[in-house]
């Protein structure tokens, strides 16, 4: 999935600019740092469409029940995992992803929610 990007040189002024931002980050407040990341995402959102890039959010979520937690109340304990990719995601890319983590799971859900917190559909449903 790997994807060429071409930058214009105030763009890239504009990452090198970030980069020093962030390496301030362990003595700004809140607000400087929320400021930061909002400007990283914007300057992502002008990569993206400058290159006519389109950027796939998705959030996997699974039961794994060959982990072992230390509290069994909590078995089998859910996993969540956000990706995103240039290409668009497939039925067939979750399921070996899901499977290269565990080989034995159960109930997956995913949304394109970029945050991961509405949406969770359930994978056969989502990719019909």
């Amino acid at each position: 999935m790997a994807t060429t990007v071409t930058m214009s040189l105030s763009v890239y002024q504009s990452i090198v600019a970030s980069y020093e931002a962030l390496k301030v980050v362990d003595s700004a407040d809140e607000t400087d740092v929320a400021a930061i990341v909002e400007a990283l995402k914007a300057l992502l959102r002008d990569i993206d469409s400058s290159n006519t890039l389109t950027r796939h959010y998705l959030s996997i979520r699974w039961y794994d029940l060959d982990a072992r937690p230390a509290d069994y109340a909590d078995y089998p304990p859910l996993t969540t995992v956000k990706l995103y990719s240039y290409t668009a995601f497939t039925q067939d890319y979750v399921t070996d992803y899901i499977g290269n983590q565990t080989s034995n799971y159960t109930e997956v859900y995913v949304t394109d929610d970029p945050t991961g917190t509405v949406g969770w559909v359930a994978l056969a449903t989502f990719f019909s």
